[in-house]
């Protein structure tokens, strides 16, 4: 599950496996994906790839573990893996418990619960055959998780919040939960003060505030409900442009939403990004928001905080443990557009609380969330595993 440009939480294992690679670790990564260009995006690792599934969520999930199972088996011959490091239920259900290098220590990097989004949608369905189904797929995911948290030798807690799920979930493992919080590149997400320039090279009015909300087009997002409050903004003649920056399966309808609430002049639909446009883009914002329904420790907030953009963010899962660290005005504890709408009315009417605001954003970024510390304690906890 190597795909860091999906925007998210699959970027982790990349910055994780990047720096350990250049501490002198030898990494092999068994992935989904194209090899060629795996290896020449990341030359660091070697490759062992399968072709990635293009069906359903239950077709994709088994292709998974098949394909997982069978490059872990390639990847071992000839070579003595010492610790697997795992960051999906399927590629750790492959290596652990499917007939495949039992034995191997390993460290699995809890993010979320396993499809939650797409089990909670089933699970509610009208029609009765399909809540019968999405109460089984519950029942299976819920297992699934328990037998991989059970079966690692360290558990990995990115967030407070997600040290509490593992201990709901599988309170057998919770002896082996270590807390390494998910980290930034703060050399690379950094703070510019030319923001004006900034959005004038993106095509956007260089003087006019720009507020962006960053992730997968998934309805977990509920970016919605971001629209609904650049639509409440509006109505009330607050000046500013938006961006909603990424993919996937729920674009279509979010931009048919933007439409009939008025706001399609308003925000543009930027797609997918490379790292350098997400990262410009973040650098031009005057705010950014997270109106999901769940974050654990979100890799968006915390870039846009290295780059001094404040966020502000409903009070679910990890996002607390972040905003809460910073500044307590950028959380609301109710999710709606009309409480979302609050401190970004304040924000873009304060600019000089604004920017000093900002800078205290990258300050904390720097100080509390750079990758090496997460790196760190990674690597510490790699030695202790095979010593």
């Amino acid at each position: 599950m190597f795909s860091p440009e999906d925007l998210g939480g699959n970027r982790h294992p990349v910055e994780v496996l990047s720096r350990l690679a250049k501490r002198g670790h030898e990494i092999r990564v068994a992935t989904s994906g194209d090899r060629v260009r795996l290896k020449a995006q990341y030359p660091w690792a070697d490759f062992f790839t399968y072709p990635r599934p293009t069906g359903g969520t239950a077709a994709n999930h088994l292709a998974h573990l098949k394909g997982a199972r069978a490059q872990f088996l390639n990847a071992s011959r000839g070579f003595q893996l010492q610790v697997l490091l795992l960051a999906s239920y399927e590629v750790a259900a492959a290596a652990q418990f499917v007939g495949c290098l039992r034995g191997v220590p390993s460290m699995f990097f809890y993010h979320s619960e396993l499809y939650s989004d797409y089990v909670n949608r089933v699970a509610k369905d009208r029609r009765p055959a399909k809540r019968l189904f999405g109460r089984l797929l519950n029942a299976y995911a819920h297992w699934l998780e328990r037998q991989v948290l059970e079966n690692s030798s360290v558990v990995v807690a990115v967030s407070g919040f997600s040290a509490e799920q593992i201990a709901t979930h599988a309170p057998r493992a919770t002896q082996r939960v270590v807390s390494i919080l998910n980290g930034v590149d703060t050399t690379f997400f950094h703070s510019r003060s030319d923001r004006q320039q900034l959005k004038t090279q993106l095509g956007l009015e260089p003087t006019v505030p720009l507020v962006i909300g960053v992730g997968r087009m998934v309805p977990v997002k509920r970016f919605e409900r971001f629209l609904e409050t650049a639509a409440l903004l509006k109505a009330e003649g607050v000046a500013f442009q938006a961006a909603l920056i990424g993919e996937g399966p729920e674009r279509s309808r979010l931009e048919r939403a933007s439409t009939s609430l008025g706001v399609a002049d308003l925000v543009r639909f930027t797609g997918q990004l490379n790292a350098e446009q997400l990262r410009a883009y973040m650098q031009a914002a005057d705010v950014q928001v997270c109106s999901s329904v769940f974050e654990n420790r979100s890799l968006a907030i915390m870039e846009a905080l290295a780059c001094g953009t404040p966020v502000v963010g409903t009070a679910t899962g990890g996002t607390p443990e972040l905003l809460n660290a910073v500044d307590t005005r950028l959380l609301v504890s109710e999710q709606s557009a009309s409480a979302l709408a609050c401190p970004i009315r304040w924000l873009l009417s304060t600019p000089a609380e604004r920017e000093a605001l900002g800078a205290h954003c990258r300050q904390f970024a720097v100080q509390q969330l750079d990758w090496e510390r997460t790196v760190d304690l990674v690597d510490a906890q790699l030695h202790a595993l095979v010593s």
